[in-house]
């Protein structure tokens, strides 16, 4: 919903609370089903793997609409990407993505790491591709060592989920 107000939103959960099955379902719903694109963002294989695996396990029937761009792997075209911020930091990587069609809602999860210079690119490359783009960050370390603020990049928290909020709602 709260799409509707703002481009750029945050979502903060604890690890292990089930970020990704959160902004997977999100995505599925407002993406794959409208016939949009989708972008997931992040900064290590294992971040790039588990939406891809997750995918796979609980919604086979998207698998095939997925792609991957990392390192050599360089599927463009799919209604889902995941890449890592490292591989579309590239202009030319980045160029192929959105030739492909523009991104209409991109996730970045471990979004602490938002406010880097190779990410706020990335950023304004894709919102220049669609000025109707829509982000949600989700991280569980919203507050960064160097104070730099997310408030940067988001201008609303949407959700947050603690510990012990989930404990006591029988997760």
């Amino acid at each position: 919903a709260d799409w509707r107000e703002h481009s750029d939103v945050l979502g903060v959960a604890a690890t292990g609370s089930g970020k990704t099955i959160i902004f997977l379902s999100l995505l599925l719903d407002h993406v794959l089903v409208s016939g949009k694109r989708g972008l997931i963002l992040a900064h290590r294989q294992e971040l790039i793997s588990q939406p891809v695996e997750r995918i796979a396990v609980l919604w086979p029937e998207w698998s095939p609409r997925v792609g991957i761009v990392m390192a050599e792997q360089d599927e463009c075209d799919g209604q889902l990407t995941v890449a890592t911020i490292q591989t579309l930091a590239n202009q030319t990587r980045l160029a192929r993505l959105v030739a492909a069609g523009p991104i209409d809602y991109v996730i970045t999860d471990e979004v602490h790491h938002c406010v880097a210079k190779t990410y706020r690119g990335v950023y304004t490359a894709l919102r220049d591709a669609n000025p109707d783009l829509r982000h949600l960050g989700v991280t569980a370390t919203p507050i960064r060592t160097d104070k730099d603020g997310l408030k940067k990049v988001f201008a609303k928290v949407s959700f947050k989920a603690g510990i012990k909020e989930l404990i006591s709602l029988g997760h």
